[in-house]
């Protein structure tokens, strides 16, 4: 009899059963196949989904928090971070070579945050390296213009310091901030190599605030400080600094006591930013504030001690990292001394200091950074200094240039 049964036609030699078990394990291995067809399929999937690039918005937000390398964006995406620097930072430029001149160098420390962001990382450290205000400037326009600021002290300068032992602090605070305590608010001195000057007057004001004899609003004159403690002014060349072309703190301090006193800014206003030091103004005696000297802190620790328990100090160190700072905590930096602050504050259970500096809000954290503590960070115990503040006797009487 002839057999209808499209199974048998498929397997004529064999019985029913037969049939059955075969095809059941036919089925059972097409199975399988479309299983591992469909995980292949979802595999490849979820991987291209994994790799597959963000949009340029995604892309260049990575970029800043230090997730994706600059150097990774395609060339597109590279302009538009160019363009979105210039309208952050107004930048304008008054030919199209100057500006096509900014841009080679604007990728040229694209490359260099890189570098640094790789070489933090390395050492443990936080920070992160980015775009900032001074991308579109080559390594040796910024040292010139924002690192010429530190001139070393001479030895007889050196040998005169009086270091101060600072007693261990046996309070139990743990994260000191002075800044808007014991400060002003954050300065600019813009192309002018004037660190020094900046980083005195805040001193000075800090212990003075400190001591009652200023306020937090009241700024002393910086630009006493730059034009008037020079050669053209028959300044003793022992305490003599430079202007816009340095100085150093120690100096700075001894010509303040020399000279009688320092002005308010109000008085003697800052007009060295385009770099121009000016000539000394004769006629601006209206001194607030004088100091008698200045005393050294010596080591970390001892510098832990003072601010924990006392207040802020006048630092010079090593920025020549700073230009590309952006956040975090820095830990990788060099030891070649070309730059003067003033440390604010310091977290002992976290391990930071925090510096203000003078490079205006736009730069770093709203104008401060905040460096690793007990390891020297950017040579931090090189020059740490205060003063023992008091008023300025009444003076009508002018400067002798």
């Amino acid at each position: 009899m002839e057999n209808t049964n499209e199974d048998s036609q498929l397997l004529p030699h064999t019985n029913p059963e037969v049939q059955s078990t075969k095809r059941s394990a036919i089925t059972g291995v097409w199975k399988i196949v479309a299983i591992a067809a469909t995980l292949s399929v979802v595999s490849a999937f979820v991987i291209s989904f994994v790799h597959m690039p963000a949009d340029s918005s995604v892309r260049l937000q990575m970029a800043k928090t230090g997730k994706v390398k600059y150097s990774a964006l395609s060339s597109k995406e590279q302009s538009d971070l160019f363009e979105e620097f210039k309208s952050t930072f107004k930048k304008e430029y008054d030919t199209k070579k100057e500006e096509k001149e900014r841009f080679a160098y604007f990728l040229e420390n694209l490359d260099e945050v890189d570098k640094r962001n790789e070489k933090e990382k390395k050492a443990g450290g936080s920070a992160v390296h980015g775009v900032t205000v001074f991308s579109d400037m080559s390594k040796k326009e910024f040292k010139e213009k924002f690192l010429s600021g530190y001139v070393a002290p001479s030895k007889d300068i050196k040998s005169s310091r009086k270091s101060k032992s600072v007693k261990k602090y046996d309070g139990t605070a743990t994260n000191v901030d002075w800044s808007g305590v014991y400060t002003t608010g954050v300065n600019n001195q813009g192309y002018c190599g004037s660190c020094w000057a900046f980083s005195v007057a805040q001193q000075v004001e800090s212990d003075s605030i400190r001591a009652g004899i200023l306020t937090t609003s009241d700024y002393l004159a910086v630009q006493q400080l730059v034009s008037c403690d020079s050669s053209a002014n028959s300044v003793p060349e022992m305490i003599r600094n430079y202007g816009c072309q340095g100085g150093n703190t120690e100096t700075a301090y001894l010509y303040i006591s020399s000279a009688g006193g320092i002005s308010t800014e109000t008085d003697y206003p800052y007009s060295s930013f385009y770099g121009t030091t000016g000539n000394c103004d004769t006629t601006k005696t209206n001194y607030k504030v004088t100091v008698d000297g200045y005393y050294s802190v010596d080591g970390e620790e001892d510098m832990k001690n003072y601010v924990l328990s006392t207040g802020p100090l006048s630092i010079c160190l090593d920025a020549s990292e700073w230009a590309t700072y952006q956040s975090g905590t820095l830990s990788s930096c060099g030891n070649d001394i070309d730059h003067c602050v003033q440390v604010v504050g310091v977290n002992t259970d976290e391990g930071y200091w925090i510096v203000r500096n003078s490079w205006g809000t736009s730069w770093g954290q709203s104008g401060y950074i905040y460096l690793k503590t007990d390891q020297d960070t950017c040579g931090i115990t090189t020059d740490p200094t205060y003063t023992a503040p008091y008023a300025a006797p009444s003076t009508t009487t002018t400067r002798k240039e």
